[in-house]
């Protein structure tokens, strides 16, 4: 059932969902929409640098009222955003950003503490709330299982490591299954 249709007069890049907050985030090449779950429009923030290239999505709990985002650009830009229910405005913080290549992923940490960045020239960076802690190690390390090198096709349930069917068994790698084993 379509319970509300918004027209959008721009291309779509990408869209998640917040399933705690109940927010669609919409990115389109040149802006960022935030609709509610029944397709209220809440907030608008328009990007005049580059066009955007990825999006990625904070888990956070319902709790917390302020909502934040992370959008990458083909210039290699990245800025975090944070929306505030009582603004209804998006604010925009822009990172010191290695990459010079268009962003193609932005992977957060299930822990919110830190997240990877990657670009089309397979440049990976990993941030923390103190900035850069490891800029552009090889985008192997993420794609190989950890335990073997074989390509990763798994995600351990415990630790969010990504591993090869061989090494994720029944949904948790061997570090985590083996460290169960002694706690």
């Amino acid at each position: 059932t379509i319970h509300c249709k918004v027209d959008l007069s721009e291309n779509i890049v990408t869209s998640k969902f917040d399933e705690s907050s109940g927010l669609l985030w919409v990115l389109t090449e040149i802006s960022l929409y935030l609709y509610s779950i029944n397709g209220s429009h809440l907030a608008h923030r328009e990007f005049n640098k580059s066009k955007t290239s990825s999006l990625s999505v904070f888990r956070l709990s319902n709790s917390e009222s302020i909502r934040y985002s992370l959008v990458g650009f083909v210039n290699g830009n990245i800025i975090l955003t944070s929306y505030r229910a009582d603004y209804s405005f998006i604010e925009i913080k822009e990172l010191e950003s290695p990459h010079q290549h268009k962003i193609i992923s932005l992977q957060i940490h299930g822990s919110n503490t830190c997240f990877t960045s990657s670009d089309s020239d397979l440049n990976v960076t990993l941030w923390t709330s103190i900035g850069v802690l490891s800029p552009h190690f090889r985008h192997e390390l993420l794609t190989r299982c950890p335990i073997c090198g074989s390509i990763s096709s798994e995600q351990c349930q415990s630790c969010s490591r990504h591993c090869c069917k061989r090494c994720c068994i029944n949904g948790t790698c061997l570090f985590c299954t083996g460290l169960s084993l002694y706690v």
